[in-house]
């Protein structure tokens, strides 16, 4: 018996977010990567990066230099 695998659904979602939620977001994304970045696979860890980049758009210089010490890896943003 053979298996297809099915690809992946997409799906869009549009939803509003207040800037403390915002905020949370992105520092947990930050702590999960500064936390577990060792044993993410590669391509959650590059989803993850791109995730929190999103996040960090839309803060300020010092909220982002705050979120940002949540990573502990050198060279993560370099």
């Amino acid at each position: 018996m053979s298996h297809t695998a099915t690809p992946p659904l997409q799906a869009f979602y549009s939803f509003t977010l207040s800037h403390e939620q915002v905020l949370n977001v992105a520092t947990s994304l930050a702590s999960d990567i500064g936390v577990a970045a060792d044993v993410m696979p590669i391509d959650f860890l590059l989803r993850h990066y791109k995730l929190l980049e999103t996040f960090l758009e839309n803060l300020n210089p010092d909220e982002r230099i705050h979120v940002l010490g949540a990573i502990t890896h050198l060279g993560a943003f370099q």
